[in-house]
């Protein structure tokens, strides 16, 4: 199995198939998350260390979920290895607030989408809109 990394236009940036160790936890009540540890080659500092970017990884096996770089530092002295953690792409809901009441009806399904989609994807202040998000 190897990993893409993607911008955060989705643009696919590299493949990494050369690590150490990769430990993803699932969590039901919270974002899950994705432990990276991979070579400090110069081009994976390129990619992650010195970025100001955000980065996304998905499995080869699974490009459907998702996982944002929130730290990528160096794990020794060194500067050998570098260890990734990352979140699921449902951290992005927590990025917005939801102003007002609002008001949704039907099973629970439409309800998650109707908010998501009124404050994230189609919101009524479009500077609140998250790019490229969809459900």
């Amino acid at each position: 199995m190897y990993l893409n990394i993607f911008d955060d236009n989705f643009n696919r940036l590299n493949a990494i198939a050369n690590y150490t160790e990769v430990e993803i936890v699932r969590n039901y009540y919270s974002h899950s998350l994705l432990l990276l540890y991979i070579d400090a080659t110069p081009s994976n500092i390129e990619l992650f260390v010195n970025q100001e970017e955000e980065r996304i990884i998905t499995k080869s096996t699974d490009v459907k979920r998702g996982y944002i770089v929130e730290y990528a530092e160096f794990t020794d002295e060194s500067q050998t290895e570098i260890m990734l953690t990352a979140k699921s792409l449902s951290i992005m809901t927590s990025w917005r607030i939801i102003e007002g009441q609002q008001r949704f009806t039907g099973n629970i399904e439409d309800v998650l989408k109707g908010f998501v989609n009124a404050n994230a994807i189609n919101p009524v202040i479009a500077n609140r809109k998250i790019p490229n998000l969809i459900l």
